[in-house]
């Protein structure tokens, strides 16, 4: 299960699942990038986590003290890559938006759809047809960017 569900965010990405630590890198940059705005999303603690979850240290294995956090770390994933996350489990449904951007128009956007299954194990999920889709991730309303 080492980095699994950055393993299954660079699948949905079009990488392949050994790419994980270039996501690593890509979500750390978008961190930094946009530091205040995240501070402001997550506060200074939570964040805190996140990052340190994400900045593996070489020939360190990934332990569950690495594993991404979702559905908070979903902001990052949908943001750095413009994408729509969408985020199963038995405790919380949700649809992550990028904050910098429009929401993709329907037809031309990447959907990822990640599920949490038994508490610990992500795995990637393949809808098909229609279905419904989560709600917005509540915090997307208040920190979205809007000027474009």
């Amino acid at each position: 299960m080492k980095a699994q569900v950055f393993r299954q965010s660079v699948i949905h990405l079009g990488f392949h699942e050994n790419n994980w630590p270039q996501i690593r890198s890509e979500l750390l940059g978008e961190i930094r990038m946009h530091l205040a705005i995240y501070v402001d999303i997550f506060g200074e603690l939570l964040l805190k986590e996140i990052y340190d979850r994400i900045n593996l240290p070489k020939n360190t294995a990934a332990t569950d003290q690495y594993w991404m956090i979702l559905p908070a770390m979903g902001f990052l994933i949908a943001s750095r890559y413009n994408v729509v996350l969408l985020f199963l489990s038995d405790i919380q449904d949700t649809t992550c938006l990028a904050l910098w951007s429009s929401p993709p128009v329907a037809q031309s956007h990447s959907v990822c759809v990640i599920a949490r299954v038994d508490g610990n194990h992500f795995v990637k999920v393949n809808l098909q047809g229609d279905y419904p889709v989560p709600p917005t991730h509540p915090q997307w309303n208040y920190n979205k960017n809007d000027a474009e």
